[in-house]
């Protein structure tokens, strides 16, 4: 009985990696829209948006064997996501046995947080799969530290800073972690701990062919649509991210069975009765070195993007989860009654398909519902303009389809290539006086003629609150009739607006 309800409720966790309804949203469509690309120009596109490549390189070639539609683009995160669980359950055998690995494994696949990013066509599947790996591979190493188990390392290692750069904190505290049991650990430690840490300095120094690009990147690309948190904010939204989110109902449930879970995971120790759990902060847990681990990075990753003025978003911190789903797991080892144990993680696994069914069903962006209407409605020739641009790649991969007999233009350069967003040097761009909202509109006049104009836009955009209401604002007073046709819904993850400009 407890078998097949494992089964059943892992076998949930797989199928909801694949099915989700939303069309792509930004991040999504512009991501697709790179590796489409020819794989030679994939690095010098991302000089103009600021990840590194390992992700886009990966999807092209998936792509270019399944096909770039939504399902098939998204499948190959939904792939890593699956990988990752029997990495979880390797993970878990290794460092508590048996219940530990059931347990991690069924908090890895009914997580709402996992299960969200293996349905995005973006790096954080790939990158909680590759954190798993690296898990198993440095304790594989520690009993083993012979090449053929010191290979791997080297390889997640390099494999994870050319992913997502906020693995350059995740490679970073492991380096120094390793260097200080070199040091001060046990003996029969020691010797492992160096050639695991040579093995991690290995895989990094790949990261040397990339650095012109980060450094380009850091220089003009950053993160303009944010501004930066200081680290308790990041930290505290970390969690609530993990358990689903604090936009329904299900996501705080999980962020408060969570939180007691955590602490028990992290400073439990053997219970004195059945009812009871005691807390000690010099505790050798199972997870202790996860806990450090985890703990570390997310401080000092928090901290680094805060000193270097980037913004914050949940996803960033993918590269914890596994750290997170194994403490979680812990906490729920150390009940002492074995129907606690059973009935916590009924309900973690329970909560947990409620936030990620309800991710299934859900829309992410509105931009496909403003594509339907301007297809359906506006006639061959007629503009439309996208304020801000960032509403362009997941509109365009929409509309394109049914109407490629539209003008598309992004401001405020009115370049035709929508499907894209440049981020080099942004705001700077954005406030220049040629392209300011009244210019911006007589240009679109001008193409447009007596024809239609739709404007697609919405508020919130730290970047172009500025600019696209005086837009609309501007194509009024040149004499078009501004019609709202859809309005921003505040429920939608990226929401979306429509204007119709009419020859007044």
């Amino acid at each position: 009985m407890v078998v097949g309800a494992v089964v059943a409720v892992v076998g949930a966790g797989i199928l909801l990696r694949f099915v989700t309804a939303s069309d792509l949203w930004l991040d999504e469509a512009l991501t697709v829209n790179i590796s489409g690309l020819a794989f030679g120009d994939i690095p010098d596109w991302l000089r103009h948006d600021g990840a590194p490549p390992l992700y886009y390189f990966l999807l092209h070639a998936w792509t270019a064997v399944f096909g770039d539609g939504d399902t098939s683009a998204r499948a190959l995160t939904g792939v890593f996501g699956v990988a990752a669980l029997p990495l979880a359950w390797s993970c878990g055998r290794r460092i508590g046995g048996r219940p530990l690995a059931v347990a991690v494994l069924v908090v890895t696949a009914t997580s709402p947080y996992a299960i969200r990013y293996s349905t995005e066509a973006r790096m954080y599947g790939l990158e909680i799969f590759l954190v798993f790996a690296g898990m198993l591979a440095v304790r594989r190493a520690f009993d083993d530290p012979s090449p053929a188990r010191l290979a791997p390392v080297a390889v997640v290692s390099s494999a994870l800073l050319f992913t997502q750069y906020w693995c350059l904190s995740l490679v970073g505290v492991t380096g120094l972690t390793l260097l200080l049991v070199a040091w001060r650990g046990p003996d029969d430690l020691r010797r492992a701990a160096r050639r695991i840490f040579v093995a991690t300095a290995i895989g990094a120094a790949t990261f040397a062919a990339w650095l012109p690009v980060l450094f380009d990147q850091r220089a003009h690309t950053g993160t303009p649509w944010g501004t930066p948190q200081l680290p308790p904010g990041p930290i505290g939204t970390t969690f609530i991210g993990f358990a689903g989110g604090d936009d329904h109902p299900e996501g705080w449930t999980l962020y408060l069975l969570s939180v007691p879970l955590l602490v028990i995971g992290a400073l439990g120790v053997a219970a004195y009765g059945r009812w009871e759990v005691r807390l000690d902060l010099r505790a050798r847990t199972p997870v202790r070195a996860e806990t450090i681990l985890g703990g570390v990075t997310l401080v000092v990753a928090c901290s680094v993007a805060y000193v270097g003025e980037s913004a914050f978003e949940p996803r960033y911190s993918a590269i914890v989860f596994p750290m997170y789903a194994l403490i979680i797991a812990g906490g729920i080892t150390l009940l002492a009654d074995a129907r606690v144990r059973a009935a916590a993680l009924a309900l973690v696994a329970v909560v947990g398909l409620v936030g990620g069914t309800r991710n299934a069903v859900e829309q992410r962006t509105q931009t496909g519902a403003v594509a339907a209407m301007i297809a359906a409605e506006a006639t061959p020739g007629e503009v439309v303009v996208y304020c801000p641009d960032q509403l362009g790649p997941a509109t365009h991969r929409v509309l394109a389809r049914e109407r490629p007999d539209l003008v598309e233009l992004r401001y405020p350069d009115l370049s035709t290539d929508v499907g894209f967003v440049d981020w080099v040097d942004y705001e700077a761009r954005l406030a220049d006086p040629d392209r300011s909202p009244e210019r911006v509109a007589a240009r679109v006049i001008e193409r447009a003629g007596t024809g239609r104009i739709w404007v697609v836009s919405a508020g919130g955009y730290r970047t172009h609150d500025a600019y696209c209401g005086p837009l609309i604002t501007a194509l009024a007073v040149a004499g078009r009739q501004a019609v709202p046709r859809i309005a921003p819904d505040e429920t939608i993850f990226e929401r979306a607006g429509l204007y119709e400009l009419r020859v007044g």
